[in-house]
Order: C-alpha cells, then structure tokens, then sequence
C-alpha cells in the first residue's frame, strides 16, 4: 500500500514536510519522492502509462494506439522532441534486464521491486515509443487488434469473444474522432486504409441504431451524441435519427441541473456542436457553461476546479475525466483559453507520478495538453529531499535524473526536509510504502467485499471439501477456488487480480469469456494468477470459480485477492490469502 503526501513550494525556502499516520501492523517499505513535470513534458511521461499498459480492453488498445500517434506526430513537428530523444539514445543503459533465476519471485510478482530503476525503465520506454518504426508497426497491430473485437452487427466487445458494448463501441467512434480532428489518425498504407474504412462504418452504425432503440433518456445517450458529433459531416444523421436528437437534448435541458457536471459538460459540447447559434438548444448551452464557470474554485497555485465534481453512480469515469469534458465544453465556445489553461494547471497537479487516475483519464488528459501545449518548452528544476542520513533527488529535466526517486527504508521518519534550486513554483509529492494486512477501505463503499474459499476433491465421493489449516494437500488433487464478491450495488468495468499459489497449475490454461449465474467475464490466466474482468457485477452475492491441479510439494502461499472497479479506483476491497502445504 502507499500514502500520497502533496506538496506545493512558492519560494526557496526550505520545507518540511510530516509522515502520514499508517495501520499499526505496517511494516514499512521506503519514500518514493515525485515533482510534476511542465505541461509539455507531462505529455511525453505519461505516454508509457498508456504504451504499456498490461492489458488489452478495448479503450485500452486504442488509448496504446493514442499514445504512439502523438508520439510519431511530435516527432514529425516538434524538433526539440526529436533532439531530446536523441540525446535519450545516446544515454548508458542503466537497467539490468537479466530474466529472474529460478523459482525466485520477478518483478511481476512484486512491482515493488522496480522503484529502485523507475527513471531508467520510464526512458527504456519513451525509446520504444518515440521510435518511428516501431510507432507506425504498433499503430497498425492496434487497428488490427480492435477491427478484431467488432462483432457481426458492428459493436465492438471489451474483450474477446463478448458481446457489444454500447458504451465501448462509443468510446471508439469518439476516439477515432478526436484523432482525425486533432489529425492523429495515422493510416499507414493501403491495407489499414481498407480496414479502417469497413470498420467505421459498422461502428457508426450499430450506436446509430443503439441510440434510436434506447426508450431512456440518460448518460449513454448523451456519450452517444457527444461521440457521434465528430462524425456528422461524413456520415449524416438518418431522419429517425435526427427526431430522437432533439427529444434527448429538450429532455436533458429540461433536467439539466439535476445532472452532475459530466453530464452536463456533454449535453453542452453536443448542442453547441450539432446546433447553429440561432437554435435555443445552443443560446442553453451558452448560459449553461458560464453558469458552470461561475460555480468553479480558482487560485494562482491550483488552478480551475469545481467542488462537486463526482456522480457515485457512473462507474465508466472518474473526475480528471470530467474536469476534461468541461475543458473541451469551454473549448468548444472559442473563447475561454484562460479558463482551459487554468483547468490544465489543476490537472497537472491532480496526477500521480507520470499518469492520472486510470487510463482513460490519462488519455483523456494527455489529448487536452497536445492541443494546447503540444511543443517541449522551459526551463528545469530540481528538488532535493534531507531523508535521515541520506538524500533523494528530482528534476523535471527530461535529460537528467528523473521525475522519481525511491528510497528503501527500514522505518519512516518523522519528517522530510525539502530544498529546490529556484524561488519558481514547485508541486509534486512523497508516496509513502508499506506492507499491511489491514489496508485502507473507502467509507462510501466498505460494504463492498470478496473472499475466496478453496475446495478439494474428494476422489471417493466425488465432493468439493472445503480446505482448512489442517489439510494437506498431495499431488495431482484437483482443487476449487470459489470467489465470492458481496456488493451492495451494481458494480461496473470491474478488475479481479488473483494471485494463485505457486504449487497449483490450472486445469484450463486458456483465457476467453465465461458466464457466472447472472453475471459474464473474461478470464485472463497468467503466471502468477488469474484476473477477471466483468463489465458489471449485479448487487447482492455473485460468484465465480476456476480449477487447478496440484503440482509441486511444499509450502507456498495462496496469495491475496482484490477487487476494484476500473473507472472508479477508489471503489476497491481485498481478501486474505492462505498458505497450502502439499506432499506427494
């Protein structure tokens, strides 16, 4: 677990900063010190969040796709991008990359263990991405990968083999969108020109007839028009169409102010995009948005934000992504670049480390910043942490040490003394980690639980036992687990990690979508696990279960379970874990 500490320094002045208070049974891990880089350079960062992220969702494909078509384009345009990776190249190689010996635990296992090269893995990764090669190869292996999730009837499934999402299929036709007009769509030859051009149109037309056939008028149908007005000049709207247009938006107008502000930053953007100045649909939209702008906290310091940003019910984003819709929403009036540049400031200091809260508050965030602040301009600073009888250190020079530094401690100290080599304003943080068996629950969702039991099989009678410390196990046992989640609520885009021990192998080794009693989701077994993704998880009990064989003798440790909803992180709750001895 960690603790985030924010800071902000004005003036040259030393600072000091307090440890958090952590759980009595922590056991402490070390300090991992992070300063925010300039608006430009935050661009560049947090491209390897997105590049490299372990899994292959939908909107995660495309957002990887995102993140190398921003890279090729600023090496393309931006000649201060091309030097510094240059000088990137040139750079030693710092980070040993040797395969783990075996039976010993990788960095896989254990993340943990890459704070101590965080700097050289983040510029391993920027190589990769800024190289042009590589870049226009991956942009055609990720259209490939999503032109592969498209159903029959256009929709495109979150993982393989499931059914069409409404709201995926429109955050792809968004997405698409936003990448031809911030001219981000690279389609590199004649092939991935023919396969884009037969996947829109199915994409277009299964939201088209998505929205026509959806009786209620909520977040999905304004996420629908939003996506939809990028794509109105090449694929028209049908009359039908057209009616349920105007019924969503004098609807939506009606009860505008019941809306949280993510909503309304959407009906705003589409009646101001699909609407001429004259139509009452856009003279709303105008007096809706300085109502908003009237309603936001602003500083010097932190820049634009809204006190009540989040809306509980919508698991398919978090604030960062609002905050961004309402930048677009003042975009979209031509005239508010203070505004959006005040709302970029908050965002910069909202993130962690190199990303925002999920990937697609990163994409989001990161699309904004290359439209406003596309070229790497500025000078550096660096900032220096008194940490007992050592120091740790950092710069947002791109070039020269890094954004992040760690520290690995045998306990916290009381305090952190802070120095920076310049009276300009500073902001970053101290993340604090540790090792818990008590980690901390969110108030407004600790009710939300998972749990998981083991079962062997007894070969006699042919019945799942349960197994407690007593049991021993023995080779070739066929064993059970059954996952228990307790909601509730309706939970949305959740994760499941399962860390499975190391003696048990699975029964079914192949990963692919499968149905619980009122639930479905894709299974991913890897290495060291098993992870589920579902897209919602009903209130009340749901469970879900796999099968494993024992195959080595030993003591090992059936590890810990979590769950958390991937658009909400804050959403999230854990299970124990047990160790299993087995003989032959």
């Amino acid at each position: 677990m960690s603790q985030n500490i924010p800071f902000v320094i004005t003036n040259s002045n030393d600072t000091i900063i307090q440890s958090p208070v952590v759980p009595k049974d922590a056991v402490p891990y070390g300090v991992g010190m992070h300063i925010s880089p300039k608006p430009q350079a935050a661009i560049v960062n947090a491209l390897p969040s997105m590049a490299f992220y372990p899994y292959n969702c939908a909107e995660q494909t495309f957002n990887k796709m995102l993140a190398y078509s921003i890279a090729l384009k600023m090496i393309q345009t931006d000649s201060v991008a091309r030097q510094t990776m240059k000088q990137l190249q040139l750079q030693p190689e710092e980070v040993n990359t040797a395969t783990s010996l075996p039976d010993e635990l990788s960095e896989q296992t254990m993340p943990w263990l890459q704070f101590n090269h965080e700097t050289q893995l983040h510029q391993q990764q920027l190589l990769k991405i800024f190289d042009t090669l590589k870049s226009k190869n991956m942009l055609g292996k990720y259209l490939n990968d999503l032109a592969a999730l498209q159903n029959t009837d256009g929709g495109i499934t979150w993982f393989p083999g499931g059914k069409s999402s409404n709201y995926i299929s429109c955050y792809l036709l968004w997405g698409f969108g936003k990448l031809k007009k911030d001219s981000l769509l690279f389609l590199q030859d004649q092939i991935s020109t023919t396969k884009f051009n037969t996947f829109l149109p199915l994409l277009v037309s299964f939201t088209d007839n998505a929205f026509i056939a959806k009786e209620s008028y909520d977040f999905h149908n304004l996420f629908y028009l939003y996506s939809r007005s990028y794509w109105i000049n090449e694929f028209p709207l049908s009359a039908n169409a057209i009616m349920k247009v105007d019924s969503v938006l004098s609807a939506s107008w009606k009860s505008v102010n019941e809306n949280d502000l993510q909503r309304q930053a959407l009906l705003i953007i589409t009646s101001l995009q699909l609407k001429g100045k004259e139509n009452i649909f856009y003279q709303k939209a105008m007096q809706q948005i300085e109502s908003i702008r009237q309603l936001a906290i602003s500083d010097n310091v932190n820049g634009m934000r809204w006190k009540d940003i989040s809306n509980v019910d919508d698991f398919s984003g978090n604030d960062e992504e609002t905050i961004t819709l309402l930048a677009i929403a003042f975009e979209t009036t031509g005239d508010s670049k203070n505004t959006i540049n005040a709302i970029i400031q908050w965002l910069l200091k909202a993130k962690e480390q190199h990303s925002w809260g999920t990937t697609k508050a990163t994409a989001a965030v990161v699309g904004l910043l290359y439209k406003h602040q596309p070229t790497l301009v500025g000078s550096s600073m660096e900032l220096t942490a008194l940490i007992k009888d050592s120091s740790i250190s950092v710069t947002d020079n791109l070039l020269k040490g890094g954004l992040f530094e760690f520290k690995q401690l045998m306990e916290f100290p009381v305090s952190i003394s802070l120095k920076k080599d310049n009276s300009t304003t500073a902001t970053g943080g101290f993340n604090f980690y540790y090792f818990t068996a008590t980690p901390p629950q969110n108030e407004q969702f600790i009710n939300v639980k998972i749990s998981k039991q083991l079962f062997k099989l007894n070969s006699i009678n042919d019945k799942w036992e349960i197994i407690d410390n007593n049991v021993i196990l023995k080779i070739a046992d066929k064993i059970k687990t059954i996952i228990t989640i307790d909601a509730p609520r309706q939970l949305k885009y959740v994760f499941i990690d399962e860390k499975r021990a190391a003696s048990l192998e699975p029964m079914d080794g192949v990963s692919g979508y499968e149905y619980a009693a009122n639930f479905s989701y894709y299974k991913s077994v890897r290495d060291i696990g098993y992870q589920f993704f579902a897209e919602q998880i009903p209130s009340g009990i749901s469970t879900l279960s796999y099968e494993t064989i024992v195959a080595k003798e030993g003591s090992f440790s059936n590890g810990p379970i979590s769950l958390q909803c991937m658009y909400q992180p804050q959403v999230r709750s854990y299970g124990m874990g047990k160790v299993l001895t087995s003989t032959k």
